[in-house]
């Protein structure tokens, strides 16, 4: 270095003294980009309050969800028509999730439930939720979503009570020009008084020349209606060219049982047809390949983290719902077998998977992984599981 570069560089360093005494003397905050992308699109919870109840049908009501900028939720996640959240409830001794598909688009958040006289979390948000209710909810989850990559620009969708929710996002996105698909809606419900969402799909329709609405009644015959279940006699007589066509299913059990056999016998590619998620399982009875003569009760040993619980479990039940039952609290979405949320590792026993609900990889089956929301303890069994 020479004698001028080296006077020159003594000059620099008061200057650079002096811009380090003027900067702050705790780390900065930095976050990469990506990251923050992630946390938006896909936050651990979210927060929300709700902001308006409204009846949608008989038995059914919609909730519209709004940030809990209180408890640290700016804004909500943005989602896809078609995608659900899972809820987070604690009803006295159980802590428990349901998922429910999100029935409004352009960004607004709204869940619609239906009551069940014998279910535990409807008949709990009918008794507990209203206006200013505070929830916790997931991100949006599922892959129940139109692509034009993988679907044909002709829809015809299959829905069956609750079933209906995902479609109304997809008609709203639809008659807002954010999707360009022709849509048969095909609707069953028992009588005119269930069908949810009436007005809306009406004024869809009559303004939107690619979107067709059929309400198909089991129970009541009126004019206009078509009368009994959905059949393929009815999908014919509503829809066309169906080697151009997608369909779509979103339904009770019995509903996807009738219409999945209907729409192979018309010759209907399985690749083709898309499903919603198959729903939580109440009874082990519910599937015909169940194992029979299944003692009453086992005993469940669950291993989270250093801890270890002991359950007298029901085998008619899954092992989440016996685990939730006894107040365990166990990571779940789906409940349907699907998300892999709540996959965990079968230590020793044996436990039933029914094959609808078989969503397991050839990798999770080598090395003994479970889902508990699809497994139903058919021994003494060990497991562990993530805590939530």
């Amino acid at each position: 270095m020479s004698k001028t570069s080296f006077k020159n560089f003594l000059k620099l360093m008061p200057m650079r003294k002096e811009k380090v005494d003027e900067a702050q003397n705790t780390p900065k905050e930095y976050s990469f980009v990506g990251n923050t992308i992630a946390r938006i699109n896909h936050p651990k919870v979210q927060h929300v309050i709700i902001t308006n109840v409204e009846d949608v049908a008989n038995g059914m009501k919609r909730y519209t969800f709004s940030p809990d900028t209180e408890l640290g939720t700016e804004s909500l996640a943005p989602f896809t028509s078609g995608q659900y959240v899972s809820v987070k409830y604690q009803i006295g001794n159980v802590r428990t999730t349901r998922p429910y598909s999100l029935c409004s688009s352009n960004g607004e958040y709204q869940i619609a439930i239906k009551k069940d006289p014998n279910g535990l979390t409807s008949s709990y948000v009918f008794d507990n939720w209203s206006i200013g209710t505070k929830v916790d909810i997931s991100a949006p989850e599922g892959w129940f979503c139109y692509q034009p990559v993988r679907d044909f620009k002709n829809v015809v969708a299959l829905a069956g009570g609750s079933g209906i929710t995902p479609f109304l996002s997809l008609a709203k996105t639809i008659k807002e020009g954010k999707v360009d698909i022709n849509l048969t809606l095909i609707y069953g419900c028992r009588n005119r008084s269930e069908i949810a969402f009436k007005d809306e799909f009406d004024s869809i329709a009559s303004s939107c020349p690619n979107f067709k609405v059929v309400y198909v009644l089991s129970d009541e015959e009126a004019e206009g209606y078509p009368h009994g279940f959905i059949t393929k006699e009815i999908i014919k007589d509503n829809a066309s060219d169906f080697d151009n066509t997608s369909f779509f299913v979103c339904g009770p059990k019995a509903m996807y049982n009738a219409v999945l056999k209907d729409l192979r016998d018309m010759g209907i590619n399985r690749r083709h047809i898309r499903c919603e998620l198959f729903g939580e399982t109440h009874d082990i009875k519910e599937f015909s390949d169940c194992p029979q003569n299944v003692q009453k009760a086992v005993e469940i040993t669950v291993k989270i983290q250093d801890r270890v619980y002991k359950v007298v479990a029901d085998t008619s039940k899954t092992i989440l719902r016996n685990l939730e039952d006894a107040g365990i609290a166990v990571l779940s979405k789906c409940r349907s077998g699907v998300c892999g949320f709540c996959h965990s590792s079968l230590v020793e026993g044996s436990v039933y998977i029914p094959k609808a609900m078989d969503a397991l990889r050839e990798a999770d089956k080598l090395y003994n992984q479970i889902h508990p929301c699809s497994a139903f303890a058919l021994s003494d069994i060990t497991i562990i599981v993530a805590k939530a």
